[in-house]
């Protein structure tokens, strides 16, 4: 339901996996920026699962933050002001990122990120931090909140001889593997991240998100949050896009079916519409929805609209065989949508509340 539960629900993850006589170091966690390994470093600390990480800087040693650290020790107002501040600043950059369209993305060589929105997000997790201090210790000031600070949020650096969970960014994990790997934070915005908006932009988010699903040797497990704090409030958040094609590419998997490549998808849909015009009026199509039926037209526009927002074919949205059965049966809620055949809860999560909207106004 939050970040927070996510990330708890990682570290319940990794204990559980945890087989007798097998290394901590046999996990890893992915997740898309370093801003979103503080919390679950926290998580971890918390229950005493070791860990490290690997090829970013821990948030207190990274330059922009050292820098808003000295800005906040400066500051005569009471820390709330301070950290309100902060915010806006770091709005500032995020403003900068979708200016910049994500076209280029400067990676250190360790793997650590540090573009834009990577320095926007990390102001931002210290503004989450320094709300969460005050809430403990609301007459705080900027000294009592910076040691406070690396108590929580204490550096644990790669060694290569310690056993220890590896939390680690999608570039950071860039050839290696592990046994068993928790990818978090799957959520449109993050994962593909919010400002890449070019197509070179989006095809390196792709392949980021494909690095990230194959470091895993036997295990992969998939996390997304439906509202993540960003700063000092919360926002809701809808899964990534990918995860759409990946329950698909699960579902075809567990009935027996070849995951074709999306351009043999296409080529095949086309041949198929193609048959269909064919064959139109000679009472083979065994459909109780026509083509012509105003709630079928209707989510057929609204796919058309979503598939363009996204820059994927209309098919990763919905075939026209869901959408005909979604018009069948006639769904009023979220749980009548998963009883439609072709409807997972990744898609019902994504695109329910407009599927029933559409039905309702059609």
């Amino acid at each position: 339901e939050t970040d927070r539960a996510e990330a708890r629900g990682v570290a319940r993850a990794i204990r559980d996996a945890r087989k007798p006589g097998s290394k901590w170091s046999d996990q890893a966690v992915l997740v898309r920026t370093n801003a979103q390994v503080t919390m679950l470093e926290e998580a971890l600390r918390k229950v005493d699962i070791p860990f490290q990480s690997r090829g970013a800087a821990n948030l207190l040693d990274r330059p922009e933050v050292k820098r808003a650290l000295r800005e906040l020790k400066s500051h005569r107002e009471p820390l709330s002001s301070a950290l309100d501040a902060l915010a806006e600043t770091a709005e500032q950059l995020g403003a900068s990122a979708e200016a910049s369209s994500g076209d280029g993305d400067d990676t250190d060589s360790g793997g650590a990120s540090n573009t834009l929105e990577d320095r926007r997000a990390s102001l931002l997790t210290l503004v989450r931090l320094g709300g969460d201090y005050l809430a403990i210790d609301p007459g705080g000031d900027a000294g009592r909140f910076m040691s406070w600070l690396r108590t929580a949020v204490g550096g644990d650096h790669f060694t290569a001889d310690r056993d220890g969970v590896d939390l680690a960014t999608f570039h950071a994990a860039k050839g290696l593997e592990w046994p068993i790997v928790h990818v978090a934070g799957l959520e449109d915005g993050l994962v593909p991240i919010g400002f890449a908006k070019t197509a070179a932009a989006l095809a390196e988010e792709r392949n980021l998100m494909y690095v990230a699903l194959t470091r895993a040797e036997q295990v992969l497990r998939l996390s997304w949050a439906q509202q993540r704090a960003v700063g000092k409030r919360t926002a809701s958040r809808n899964p990534s896009p990918y995860l759409v094609q990946v329950e698909e590419a699960i579902e075809a998997v567990r009935a027996g079916r070849p995951i074709a490549d999306p351009r043999d998808q296409i080529a095949e849909q086309k041949r198929q519409l193609k048959a269909k015009r064919g064959k139109r009026g000679s009472g083979t199509d065994t459909s109780t929805v026509s083509d012509d039926d105003p709630a079928f037209v209707a989510l057929k526009q609204w796919r058309l609209n979503t598939a363009r927002a996204a820059n994927v074919p209309a098919y990763v949205v919905f075939p026209d065989a869901t959408l005909k059965a979604v018009v069948d049966a006639k769904p009023t809620s979220a749980d009548d949508l998963l009883r439609v055949k072709g409807i997972g809860k990744v898609k019902a999560t994504r695109y329910g509340p407009d599927l029933l909207e559409v039905l309702a106004n059609s």
